[in-house]
């Protein structure tokens, strides 16, 4: 915020993507178990002429910020996504036109994420009841809260080769329940994945209600 259009901005702001698209490469570099290596190929740096064999499916995927980049950079397509919000559905039916589109994320189901082929499953539950931000906020004693721990459940049915979710700090912590949302979901996690948390750089927000800098 504040800087002056120009060339050291766009040079400061390809930095910054360079830098996620790379933490977001190592972690799909990662095997999804100890004996088993990765099932799909990436391009390395820039776009090539070929496509990555990467079929993605984005839950809460808003304007599929992740979809956009997996098929900028070749790395192969997405296949389906949902999203509540009519705006977001209207401008990801324009953007990926032979995508499956759903509007609840309880359709996306293991029987469609299996008929698609899926074999990466990335989503980012919403994160309101978890945020330091919220003043009123119940974790995962509310019901879109307590949606984080189960988040991954029908991609685990599903066997999806690779499982990334997004999150915010406060799904650490339990707000009266016997565990948080992320042990919730590390535990549905590692009967079948190597699971593995990495800290992502992303922009400061300031609460206007508390003041907090998330």
């Amino acid at each position: 915020p504040g800087d002056v259009p120009g060339r050291a901005t766009l040079e400061r702001r390809d930095a910054v993507l360079s830098h996620q698209w790379e933490e977001a490469r190592r972690i799909l570099e990662v095997p999804t178990r100890c004996d088993h290596r990765t099932t799909f190929s990436l391009p390395s740096g820039t776009p090539r002429p070929f496509s990555g064999s990467i079929r993605l499916w984005e839950n809460f995927c808003g304007q599929s910020t992740f979809g956009k980049a997996v098929e900028h950079m070749n790395g192969g397509r997405l296949v389906g996504y949902t999203e509540t919000d009519p705006y977001c559905r209207t401008h990801l039916g324009r953007t990926f036109p032979n995508a499956k589109g759903l509007k609840d994320h309880r359709e996306a189901t293991a029987r469609v994420l299996r008929r698609l082929k899926v074999n990466l499953f990335v989503t980012s539950p919403p994160c309101m009841e978890h945020s330091s931000a919220h003043t009123k906020r119940r974790g995962g004693r509310s019901e879109t809260g307590s949606w984080y721990a189960k988040c991954a459940d029908e991609a685990i049915k599903a066997g999806v080769a690779h499982i990334i979710v997004e999150c915010t700090t406060g799904v650490q912590e339990r707000n009266g329940c016997t565990h948080s949302p992320l042990e919730g979901l590390i535990s549905a996690l590692q009967g079948s994945y190597h699971v593995q948390q990495i800290k992502v750089d992303t922009p400061t927000v300031c609460s206007p209600y508390n003041g907090f800098v998330a």
